[in-house]
C-alpha cells in the first residue's frame, strides 16, 4: 500500500487571516478600508470623532431648518390674526357709527 495518498499536503505559505474587514467597505471619512471588527463606519477614532461632529452638524443643520419652518408658519399665523382683529375692529366701528 502507498503511504503517499494518506499524508497530509502542506502548503508552502502559511494562512494568515485578513487585515482588512470586509472588502469594499470603506471608512466614511478618509475613504481608507475598514479594519476587520470596525463597523461603526470609521476607520480610526480620529475619523470616528469626525464622523460624530459631521453627524451631529447635520443633526443640527436639521433641526435648524424645522425651526425656521415653525417660525414661518407663526409669523403667517400672526399677519392673519392681525387681519382678523382689523377686520373686527372695522366692523365695531362701523356698527357703532349706524347705532349713533
Amino acid at each position: 500500500m502507498p503511504t503517499d495518498l494518506h499524508k497530509p499536503q502542506v502548503s508552502p505559505q502559511p494562512e494568515r487571516a485578513g487585515v482588512v474587514g470586509s472588502p469594499g467597505l470603506t471608512c466614511a471619512v478618509c475613504g481608507k478600508p475598514l479594519p476587520a471588527g470596525k463597523p461603526s463606519g470609521a476607520c480610526s477614532n480620529k475619523c470616528r470623532a469626525a464622523l460624530t461632529r459631521q453627524r451631529r452638524a447635520e443633526a443640527r443643520r436639521a433641526h435648524d431648518r424645522e425651526l425656521v419652518a415653525l417660525l414661518d408658519q407663526a409669523e403667517r399665523l400672526h399677519q392673519r390674526a392681525a387681519e382678523v382683529m382689523q377686520a373686527i375692529r372695522r366692523r365695531l366701528a362701523s356698527d357703532h357709527l349706524t347705532e349713533v
